[in-house]
């Protein structure tokens, strides 16, 4: 038995169906799972082990798209996010078996639509993927580990003391990531810089941490606009370009003590490896901390307040670092 798993948008909603496909690989150990993702998310998919097969979703080539998933001979097709070339895709592949959340029109175009209401934000983006396991097999068990990924510790190690003696870091601290970027999230609303630099300043204050500000290879305008504050303040702050892939990201965020941002994928790259997230949410239905929190252990997720209520923040943060 073959099984495709489609999550064709951004990273991080890829990474949180990452427990969904752990799940079903555990449960089906002999099965081929192969993904149907974007090219950022095919970087990091390519490298976990129980993803037997990507396959990069092009937009603009249904025709390219078709034949990849013909060719995969897919007796179910898991669309853990539809929408109607997603849909057709599915149906012209003749895939027997098609699933999807009971939404939008597309809907008809699969054999199998399970009704879940997720702009009600009543679970978690990635437990609303699990869920839709059970209609495959009722008996299948959804934990899963945390971290979930795991990678080689002298490996790991190489790559931190490589960043930490690239930017000259203070070994007694433990890091602390600030992440001013957005990648595009609905979260749609984040902090100044200059309220993004008072944290830096707490963090750099502190006994036992210091701050890092890391960006997505597409934000190096940010970078410079950061950078040029941080100057003006007088602030000597690391910035970080991820510009080596995801997977090293995530390596390198395993060294790290928290991670502040908005909901973003780099947030979620984070929860991989359990690193702690300090996150901020719109208290909006549909992209609210219900809905899109990370799914590492509990004790390691702060949901952050009212992204208006920069004082609360603040506070939040100024207690994390007393510890």
């Amino acid at each position: 038995m073959n099984i495709l798993v489609s999550r064709h948008d951004k990273l991080g909603d890829f990474v949180v169906s990452l427990p969904s496909i752990f799940v079903l690989k555990r449960h089906f150990p002999k099965v081929k799972i192969a993904v149907l993702v974007s090219t950022i998310s095919a970087s990091l998919a390519q490298d976990i082990s129980f993803i037997d097969e990507v396959i990069i979703y092009k937009k603009a080539n249904f025709s390219q798209n078709l034949s990849e998933i013909k060719a995969f001979k897919a007796d179910i097709f898991i669309a853990l996010f539809s929408n109607w070339a997603v849909a057709r895709l599915a149906k012209a592949a003749k895939v027997p078996k098609r699933l999807a959340p009971a939404t939008k029109i597309a809907q008809y175009l699969y054999t199998d639509r399970i009704k879940q209401r997720r702009s009600l934000g009543q679970f978690a983006e990635f437990e609303y993927n699990l869920q839709l396991l059970k209609a495959i097999d009722q008996n299948i068990k959804l934990d899963f580990p945390r971290p979930l990924l795991s990678f080689d510790h002298h490996e790991v190690i190489k790559i931190f003391q490589d960043f930490t003696q690239k930017y000259k870091l203070n070994k007694a601290k433990q890091p602390i990531a600030l992440h001013p970027g957005s990648g595009g999230s609905s979260s749609c609303i984040n902090l100044n810089i200059k309220e993004y630099l008072q944290l830096a300043s707490l963090i750099n204050n502190s006994q036992n941490y210091i701050p890092i500000f890391t960006f997505g290879p597409d934000e190096l305008s940010l970078k410079q606009q950061v950078e040029k504050q941080l100057k003006k303040a007088n602030l000597a702050v690391p910035c970080y370009v991820s510009d080596q892939g995801p997977l090293h990201f995530v390596k390198l965020l395993s060294q790290f003590r928290l991670f502040i941002s908005v909901s973003t994928g780099a947030m979620h790259l984070a929860a991989l490896i359990n690193t702690a997230t300090m996150t901020f949410f719109r208290d909006i239905q549909g992209i609210s901390a219900d809905r899109w929190h990370s799914f590492n252990d509990e004790q390691y997720n702060y949901i952050l307040g009212n992204l208006k209520d920069f004082a609360t923040i603040a506070k939040d943060l100024e207690n994390f670092c007393k510890r």
